[in-house]
């Protein structure tokens, strides 16, 4: 049931995500499974943060921490603590938001599940780079980069929290002359974005979007342009408010085509 739920939050139907995740997270704790409710109430918490619930995508990463921390499993505990940063993140709450992801991430480096790590840093770079620490940012990011690039494929959409972080943060350093991210490196993230996006329809609007950054400051500002207006219709027939609110700021933070 939960695996179904995890197709249709990739597909960005919420109502039947939720709804399938939230029944097999009832029907797996009435059955005393709580290493398998917890990874329902995660399919949970992801639908909901991508439709910009914070809030409440927060709850359910409380309760994951909480019913993992008592059965001792740190692997769950560690999604709860970073799953729960980044819900903080979405609501602006910075500070508490890297406490949480730093603690997610120390768990996850002792485990053998690089897709977490990925989507953790992803999260934890964003904060970082949202709260003037560049250099952390990078710093994770570049790291981020290699679990990428060690990876055959990202099979879990989950895994677009990694791909979104590597963009955001290449496109800012490409910028600095003095950052650890080119040109090239901020491309090489926007192309990864882009191919993780044909296999997962709710990351269509993150990729349309940063494309049109890194091409409005290659000369392109037309096309960077539609790309907005792209990403902007995407994640508003998607259900992303969230999502299309960054593609309407990076609409006018871009030069007035000629």
């Amino acid at each position: 049931m939960y695996f179904e739920a995890m197709y249709h939050t990739a597909q960005g139907n919420w109502d039947e995500a939720v709804a399938l995740a939230r029944d097999s997270l009832a029907l797996l704790s009435s059955l005393g499974n709580r290493q398998e409710a917890e990874i329902a109430g995660a399919i949970v918490a992801n639908s909901l943060y991508y439709q910009g619930r914070f809030a409440q995508s927060f709850e359910y990463c409380e309760q994951i921490r909480d019913s993992a921390t008592v059965r001792g499993n740190d692997h769950h505990a560690a999604w709860g603590w970073f799953l729960g940063g980044r819900a903080l993140m979405g609501l602006g709450r910075l500070d508490e938001a890297t406490l949480r992801l730093e603690r997610g991430f120390t768990m996850l480096a002792s485990l053998d599940d690089v897709l977490s790590r990925i989507m953790c840093a992803g999260s934890l770079a964003r904060t970082y780079l949202y709260a003037g620490r560049v250099a952390d940012a990078e710093r994770t990011a570049l790291g981020l980069e290699q679990d990428i690039r060690s990876q055959p494929a990202l099979f879990l959409v989950q895994c677009l929290d990694g791909v979104v972080g590597l963009a955001e943060v290449a496109l800012h350093g490409s910028r600095h002359a003095d950052s650890a991210f080119t040109r090239a490196a901020a491309r090489r993230a926007c192309t990864a974005l882009g191919q993780f996006a044909c296999m997962f329809p709710i990351a269509r609007p993150a990729a349309a979007r940063h494309w049109a950054i890194y091409l409005s400051r290659s000369g392109h500002a037309r096309l960077a342009r539609r790309l907005c207006v792209h990403a902007i219709r995407k994640a508003k027939a998607l259900g992303m408010p969230y999502e299309e609110g960054r593609a309407h700021q990076a609409m006018l933070a871009l030069a007035p085509a000629n």
